[in-house]
């Protein structure tokens, strides 16, 4: 039997506008390989629409989310950096009014004041300031000798590790050629076919909407547009889209006979694309749902899990309205160096 005589209908039956196939009824028992690639072409044009869809729902919450994160959680950070500046300043004030401090309190509010402001860097130029301050003073404690100490250690780790790097380097250099050559070899492969049957697609599709070559002004302006969308097509290797102006194209073209549109070697080629498609936003949407399942198992709360981008932020917002209040309450309770002291003790048993 000839695998591509199956009578297929290429016309649009779906509500989406999807270039669905449909085949129609035969007596075989078994699926001809022209209808294996045929319904490996429908589920994968209907699988990557749905990851669109999926796709396009996320990035319209992230975008929720960053617009509330600026309104919302910004301005609480900003608050909190500012917080801990007073924090810092006010133990850093009454650890100067002492006369003699011993050592290892100025080491350890050194360490304290550091990893205090290292979040607080991008919301305050106070705190960045601040915390510049604090690591050149860290950075001071470092004594020459100690620098020369561990300097001369790592020329002689350096020096006993030459000879049995030498020794090796070559094998293992010319094994990681190979590897990266294997690797790039298979890139190479994986986009290659993509990019040409694109690139040939586009071609077939470009001379039948070419707008020179049309002579009714009215399917020559509707030819004008989907030129430019086919063009941003092929720019973002979009074939699902390109396929969707194939059957614009058959339409203001009066196209009968798309059977051959269709050939087994085209499918094939097709479904390769597609697969590729289908696994990028496979990916994508499954990175963005572990991660959210993630977030989840780790809210141990027993109150309703949240589901939208104003629950995170509503949430989130509470959470560094704690932080801030018990920052407050920290500058509040500090008055003398006993209380630093205390402080710092808490702080280095966490730390």
């Amino acid at each position: 039997m000839n695998n591509n005589n199956t009578p297929l209908n290429t016309e649009v039956n779906q509500p989406n506008n999807l270039p669905i196939i449909v085949i129609t009824q035969t007596h075989n028992k078994k699926d001809t390989l022209l209808e294996k690639e045929i319904k490996k072409f429908n589920h994968y044009i209907e699988s990557i629409y749905e990851y669109e869809q999926e796709a396009k729902r996320i990035a319209f919450e992230k975008a929720q989310l960053d617009t509330l994160v600026r309104q919302k959680i910004v301005p609480q950070l900003v608050a909190i950096a500012q917080s801990k500046v007073k924090l810092v300043q006010h133990a850093q004030n009454i650890i100067t009014q002492q006369r003699k401090i011993p050592k290892a309190i100025h080491e350890n509010f050194i360490v304290f004041a550091i990893a205090m402001l290292s979040d607080t860097v991008n919301y305050s130029e106070a705190a960045r300031n601040l915390y510049n301050e604090f690591v050149t003073q860290q950075a001071q404690l470092l004594s020459t000798k100690q620098q020369k100490v561990k300097e001369k250690n790592k020329q002689k780790q350096q020096h006993n590790s030459t000879q049995y790097a030498n020794n090796e380097n070559e094998t293992v250099e010319n094994e990681t050629i190979h590897d990266n050559t294997a690797y790039y070899d298979i890139i190479k492969e994986t986009t290659a076919a993509p990019n040409t049957t694109i690139k040939d697609l586009y071609k077939t599709l470009a001379k039948m909407l070419h707008p020179d070559m049309e002579q009714d002004v009215a399917k020559k302006k509707q030819k004008e547009a989907l030129m430019q969308q086919l063009t941003a097509a092929r720019d973002a290797e979009d074939l699902l889209a390109m396929l969707q102006l194939q059957q614009q194209a058959n339409v203001l073209n009066a196209v009968v006979d798309t059977q051959s549109f269709f050939s087994i070697d085209k499918l094939k080629a097709f479904n390769k694309v597609l697969r590729h498609k289908l696994l990028q936003l496979k990916n994508d949407v499954d990175e963005h749902i572990f991660g959210q399942a993630w977030r989840k198992a780790t809210h141990t709360s027993k109150r309703k899990k949240v589901t939208t981008p104003h629950d995170n932020v509503n949430k989130e917002l509470k959470d560094l309205k704690r932080i801030k209040k018990s920052l407050e309450d920290d500058i509040k309770n500090i008055h003398d160096i006993d209380d630093v002291e205390f402080m710092l003790m808490g702080f280095i048993s966490d730390f």
